[in-house]
């Protein structure tokens, strides 16, 4: 099974519950599927760290990412869109459900 795994907000470090359990769940994924995990990371974070302690997940995309603070002109910005894979395109609103649409763009 080929398993997406798009988290914002970041995985490493593992320094909340949260990313702790995430990353056991993802390593035990993988050592049985094909698990490609896309993430954000901040100015301050390691994206190599991630993908070591990842080593069996086909792929680790951490993207640099700073979150705009409330207020900020590009904290309500439209849309965001995140390319996810080839031929895939998810994109999210910055609305209050917060509901994400993926097609196909093949």
């Amino acid at each position: 099974m080929r398993i997406l795994w798009v988290k914002m907000g970041g995985l490493w470090p593992s320094n909340t519950g949260g990313r702790v359990r995430s990353l056991q769940i993802i390593s035990e994924l993988s050592r049985r599927h094909r698990v490609t995990v896309v993430t954000t990371h901040g100015s301050g974070d390691d994206p190599d760290g991630l993908a070591r302690r990842l080593p069996h997940c086909d792929r680790v995309v951490s993207i640099p990412y700073v979150v705009p603070k409330r207020g900020d002109r590009k904290f309500s910005a439209g849309r965001r869109t995140i390319v996810a894979g080839p031929g895939i395109r998810s994109t999210c609103g910055n609305g209050e459900s917060n509901r994400c649409a993926s097609r196909s763009t093949r």
